[in-house]
């Protein structure tokens, strides 16, 4: 329910979050021309020996990456945003991940990562704040 609140939400969200627009979902084996772009770019960083396996399914695992723009650039601004209802400390550790993974890729590109979610305990919320990770607080459900 909470992925699809985001799917439907997310680029709004996104948008108003980090002052962007023109902002694509990318998505892992679909075949419109910004996701064969962005996994083009991840399996030539691994085949390059850029990042390793085990960072591009990191990556896949992600579960929503958007690629936008500011107003006035051309140059993206990608965002990494995973999806949980209570945030784990395992939830900030593998969207950062995959943001550190995206700059090894995109090595002058922008990269936001995001958590998108209900609850959160305290100290989660501090760990996401002290590693640059943005909190963006569901709705209630339901």
């Amino acid at each position: 329910m909470l992925n699809l609140l985001f799917y439907r939400r997310g680029p709004g969200l996104v948008a108003n979050l980090l002052n962007v627009w023109r902002i694509q979902r990318i998505q892992v084996g679909r075949s419109d021309a910004a996701s064969i772009e962005f996994t083009d770019a991840i399996d030539d960083a691994m085949d390059d020996g850029v990042i390793t396996d085990a960072e591009r399914h990191r990556v896949f695992l992600t579960d929503t990456i958007m690629k936008s723009e500011r107003r006035g650039s051309s140059k993206p601004v990608y965002a990494v945003v995973e999806s949980s209802y209570s945030l784990t400390m395992d939830d900030v550790q593998n969207i950062k991940a995959s943001a550190m993974i995206l700059g090894k890729v995109f090595p002058d590109t922008e990269i936001h990562a995001a958590l998108y979610y209900v609850n959160v305990a305290p100290c989660i919320e501090e760990e996401a704040n002290r590693q640059g990770v943005h909190l963006i607080k569901a709705e209630k459900l339901g």
